[in-house]
């Protein structure tokens, strides 16, 4: 995926279709283990385990998903997409206010 610093709400956007389309895939999962320094990789694969904890009604493992999305925007800190899925993991977590503020 290219970074398009300068349209990132389109670039977002394309991010969450390819996590709602490949939730159920393996691919988002490999190729974050594969390149664990790459942002688009991370966030693909939390942004994937967001969906699926949406149909689920809970995360897995909020935590790595979490860690995911804070270690892309260290590696990213230009891209907004990790804070959007952050938020997401937030509201599905039910995480207090002070919590939410935060990110």
């Amino acid at each position: 995926m290219n970074q398009d610093t300068d349209d990132w709400d389109r670039r977002t956007h394309r991010m969450s279709v390819l996590a709602d389309y490949l939730s159920t895939s393996y691919l988002p999962s490999a190729w974050a283990t594969r390149e664990p320094r790459n942002a688009n990789a991370l966030v693909l694969h939390a942004w994937t385990r967001l969906v699926q904890g949406r149909s689920q009604g809970h995360l897995e493992d909020a935590a790595k998903v979490t860690e995911s999305c804070f270690r892309a925007a260290e590696l990213a800190p230009e891209d907004p997409a990790p804070w959007v899925v952050l938020l997401g993991v937030s509201r599905l977590e039910l995480w207090k206010q002070q919590q939410v503020f935060a990110v």
